[in-house]
């Protein structure tokens, strides 16, 4: 239970002001025993200070979170700090959380980027919240645009707690309709991806180069640094027999020309139902006569997407993926299920995004270890060996956190980026 408390309208009140009007309030609310008091829209951030330092008076053992409105201090006379000098005085007056509210998602983003970079932060000693509003209109490209809809929340409110934010919600004009993509995007994402949650194997028990050449000679030349060329394949929907075979003959073509190391095919791509990829590569194998291994004319490279089944879910269809020698796996978010209006409702899933489910894969199936970090079995090669790839997009409309993300995926272990 926290208690909720906002600022005086006065921005330049005297504290002796500040005591008369916040002590009965915070004396109110720790005599019914709040797990934490909540400070919301403050303008100033010396008032915001002055009151954590009352109620930590009255209750120290209670914690503060601060929250602080770049938008209204901006209209005061008073220049608002910078990041690093709000998380050092927070930490000074007693404060153990920090981070803005009221604001646009984007430049909340901002100052989590500049307060992250503080040892203080980075150590624990102060964490940080944020609870954006819908925000305004902002240039993206050409055009001055709201993308804050539903599904933009969602993501930030994910991007938010990789970036380590562990007190997430919303501001003005936040709806439900928000909140639920937040949550849902969050949900267990927040668990899996802190640093640590999982054991990790050392580097000596996980596959190496070695392994991986012998997935195919795209992975045999990415590994060895060679010029590669992949087409991409969108793979069949619905029954229509003609149509699959046209995609697999055409995959026959490829190969045989000698021109191309691989053939990458999309997973449900703008989230619509596909074949599943394993069904559709092990079927384009029966039919062209190939084993898949690495004397095959070309490797078939299925996108992963963490979009539709949960965690148990997710390393089941690896396992399952390695079982049937399909061990190049491109791992990609996946966009969200856009169902015409004769379809029932589907549901995203996100347990995981791509950027933790490489260094899943990397760091403990390519060990030999499942996802809690148990052997995958009794033998004595118990590892998979896939080369793992993955995305970027040059042309997203945040392209810092898109980069954010690649150097993220690199450091996870991904072998190959696509763009």
């Amino acid at each position: 239970m926290l208690g909720s408390i906002g600022p005086v309208l006065d921005p330049d009140a005297e504290i002796t002001v500040l005591r008369d009007t916040y002590s009965p309030q915070l004396t109110a609310l720790h005599a019914e025993e709040v797990d934490a008091i909540i400070l919301e829209t403050f303008a100033s951030s010396q008032q915001a200070f002055e009151v954590t330092r009352l109620s930590k008076e009255i209750a120290p053992d209670t914690a503060v979170v601060v929250q602080l409105s770049l938008d209204e201090a901006a209209n005061t006379a008073s220049t608002f700090p910078a990041a690093s000098e709000l998380v050092a005085v927070a930490v000074e007056k007693g404060a153990d959380v920090l981070g803005i509210n009221c604001f646009s998602p984007w430049d909340v983003e901002s100052f989590i980027d500049e307060a992250t970079q503080t040892e203080t932060v980075q150590t624990g000693k102060l964490l940080l919240s944020a609870m954006p509003n819908a925000g305004g209109f902002r240039r993206i490209g050409q055009r001055f645009m709201n993308h804050v809809n539903p599904e933009f929340m969602g993501r930030t409110a994910r991007d938010y707690m990789g970036k380590g934010v562990r007190l997430i919600g919303g501001c003005c004009e936040v709806h439900p309709a928000h909140v639920r993509e937040m949550a849902g995007h969050i949900k267990s994402v927040g668990g899996l991806d802190t640093p640590g949650s999982r054991p990790v194997a050392s580097a000596t028990s996980r596959v190496g180069p070695d392994e991986k050449r012998l997935n195919g000679q795209f992975s045999r030349k990415v590994i060895d640094g060679e010029f590669v060329v992949s087409v991409e394949l969108l793979h069949p929907r619905g029954t229509a027999i003609l149509g699959t075979q046209e995609k697999i003959a055409f995959i026959g073509e490829v190969g045989a020309s000698g021109l191309v190391d691989a053939v990458d095919v999309t997973d449900s791509s703008r989230g619509i139902p596909f074949m599943p990829l394993g069904d559709f590569i092990s079927l384009t194998r029966s039919s062209l006569q190939i084993s898949g291994d690495n004397t095959d004319p070309v490797e078939l490279i299925p996108h992963f997407s963490t979009r539709d089944v949960n965690t148990m879910g997710l390393q089941a269809r690896l396992i399952g993926l390695h079982a049937r020698d399909i061990r190049n796996v491109l791992i990609i978010t996946g966009d969200r299920p856009k169902m015409s209006p004769t379809y029932l409702r589907s549901t995203a899933v996100f347990d995981l995004d791509s950027t933790t489910l490489i260094r899943y894969v990397y760091g403990l199936l390519n060990a030999g270890l499942d996802f809690g970090g148990q052997p995958l079995s009794r033998s004595a090669q118990p590892n998979t060996s896939f080369t793992i790839g993955s995305g970027y997009e040059p042309e997203a409309p945040n392209p810092e956190h898109e980069l954010e993300k690649l150097r993220r995926k690199i450091d996870n272990g991904v072998d190959y980026i696509f763009t």
